[in-house]
């Protein structure tokens, strides 16, 4: 169990969004590093509706793992709210996994920070040990293929995502 939240790591820079393309790069093997593809996983959103890696492909996805105690993440989620608004036409997903939290516990955070982007359960700590969460908020950001662009222990400097995201949206 998690028992505290992150400080930031090193800034994310728009440099990491140059890649080949998909036509001339070569099958990723699975891991956790940039390039790497992202390991598969399924998750029952809040709605009940089951989504997961696969069902996300062809969208730009922003992976957040959360909890309603972590003070940087109610920093954060509203930023991203800000950005699935801005983008959504453009590919982006923001898709937030919570770790063993309830629905009656993640509802009125949800409601207080107005927060309408998708949120999954993952109740048995899967996803999260899957993805090697050690701390919150800890986010990856997937190209459409499934394919890590980026990761960030801690909160993401706000204009240094902006600018990468602006490189890796259509």
């Amino acid at each position: 169990m998690f028992t505290s939240c992150s400080t930031p790591t090193a800034p994310l820079t728009a440099s990491s969004a140059t890649s080949a393309s998909p036509a001339t790069q070569p099958a990723a093997s699975v891991g956790l590093l940039p390039g790497n593809a992202a390991p598969e996983f399924s998750t029952t959103l809040l709605s009940g509706t089951v989504s997961g890696s696969k069902a996300v492909r062809g969208k730009v996805v922003l992976l957040n793992f959360w909890a309603t105690w972590c003070g940087p993440c109610r920093t954060e989620m509203p930023f991203f709210q800000k950005l699935a608004d801005a983008n959504k036409e453009r590919g982006l997903l923001v898709l937030a996994i919570n770790n063993r939290e309830s629905p009656d516990k993640i509802q009125p955070f949800l409601d207080e920070h107005r927060l309408r982007f998708d949120i999954g359960l993952d109740r048995s700590g899967k996803i999260n040990t899957q993805y090697e969460v050690h701390q919150y908020p800890t986010t990856y950001v997937l190209d459409h293929n499934g394919v890590i662009l980026a990761r960030q222990f801690g909160p993401f400097d706000e204009a240094a995502l902006e600018a990468a995201l602006s490189g890796w949206l259509k």
